[in-house]
């Protein structure tokens, strides 16, 4: 395997070899794993062929970084990991919340719309950082997470600033009349 030093080089390009990134993925050293998998969620969508090796990842690294890296990754693939989704949707429950919090978002780039009421749930998790993650997520969906608006609205008097900030931002973004009255731009 060529030495490839993801430290010095996380934005690596599509001319170079994905393969040796996906081998990377079973390295023994899960910092190599992590960057492995931080490189292929950085070159996004020309990766999908990654996706089997992230989603085997996945549950089976106990290392959360590595958990979580694999889950920007397949969010940075967007809508060519679709064959995660129902890996995604098992690792909702992981016990890190710093993994749940990329799984939420990860989700809501891979399947948009057709996740929202999946996420949904993470928006009452007992994480703040789970809570801001997903309300992002979903705003960066956009109109099309127009059925959270509702799940949305009670977290701009939440105790955290960074879950506040990050609901009023989704509601802006999702923009319904709801949304619009609860940040008064109605």
């Amino acid at each position: 395997m060529k030495n490839i030093n993801y430290l010095e080089n996380p934005n690596l390009k599509m001319n170079q070899d994905v393969k040796e990134l996906i081998q990377a993925l079973q390295n023994q050293d899960g910092i190599v794993r992590s960057y492995a998998a931080s490189a292929l969620g950085g070159i996004g969508s020309g990766t999908k062929d990654a996706v089997p090796a992230l989603i085997q990842v996945l549950p089976h690294y106990r290392r959360n970084i590595v958990r979580g890296n694999v889950a920007t990754a397949l969010g940075g693939i967007g809508e060519g990991a679709k064959d995660a989704v129902p890996a995604l949707i098992q690792t909702l429950k992981d016990q890190d919340a710093g993994v749940r919090g990329h799984v939420s978002e990860a989700l809501c780039r891979i399947g948009k719309e057709g996740v929202v009421d999946t996420v949904i749930p993470m928006l009452q998790d007992i994480d703040p950082f789970v809570r801001s993650r997903t309300a992002h997520a979903l705003g960066e969906i956009g109109p099309g997470a127009k059925d959270a608006d509702i799940y949305l609205i009670p977290l701009l008097k939440d105790p955290d600033n960074n879950v506040r900030k990050d609901v009023e931002w989704a509601l802006g973004k999702i923009n319904t009349p709801d949304a619009r009255r609860a940040l008064r731009y109605e």
